[in-house]
């Protein structure tokens, strides 16, 4: 009987999702968000996952449990310094259910990870491996503490959709798919 109402409940939505499209970046996207952020002896990563109404549906039976994923997409989150990996270590998970006008919730959820690191003249490189062919808004940020500047400059420091909150309309046709970020990163008193 639950089966059956799932069906009949994701049948009604495809029939009525040209009618009725509550998530900006289309009913089946899974969004993406990573900032990092770079201190002295700390790089913190949080990143954002927005889950359409239908990736709700089809990924999370019950989406109260959605946190119980939380080691997996970790798992493909990979952070180096230069040629060192840095293992991402799991600080909080929070995830919140929203509902939206098609009738079946949405999912946001936020992981909060840190690496340990000794600051050097080095690339810093990021790669987020979850949901590889999923559509949807992908984004990195990156910023830095003083006295760590970005020698060779920094492509990842503007925040386009502001963590996943606000979809700028005009890119919503050609939404960034960023999941990778390398950037070469130094102190000031090292800075070449």
């Amino acid at each position: 009987m639950k089966n059956g109402l799932r069906i009949a409940l994701l049948l009604n939505l495809l029939i009525c999702s040209g009618l009725v499209s509550a998530h900006p970046m289309g009913n089946f996207s899974i969004n993406h968000h990573s900032t990092i952020h770079v201190s002295s002896n700390v790089i913190s990563i949080t990143t954002v996952f927005d889950f359409a109404e239908i990736a709700t549906f089809q990924m999370f039976p019950d989406p109260r449990k959605a946190a119980e994923h939380a080691k997996d997409w970790v798992a493909h989150l990979h952070l180096s310094a230069g040629s060192k990996s840095l293992p991402l270590q799991l600080q909080d998970v929070r995830s919140e259910i929203i509902p939206a006008s098609t009738g079946l919730p949405t999912l946001r959820v936020r992981l909060q990870t840190e690496a340990r690191w000794n600051p050097d003249d080095l690339v810093l490189s990021f790669k987020d491996e979850n949901y590889p062919n999923r559509i949807g808004w992908k984004e990195v940020v990156i910023k830095a503490d003083l006295p760590l500047n970005f020698p060779d400059g920094n492509a990842h420091q503007f925040d386009r959709s502001h963590t996943l909150t606000t979809y700028p309309e005009d890119l919503l046709s050609s939404a960034p798919d960023v999941v990778s970020a390398k950037v070469r990163i130094a102190t000031a008193n090292l800075r070449g």
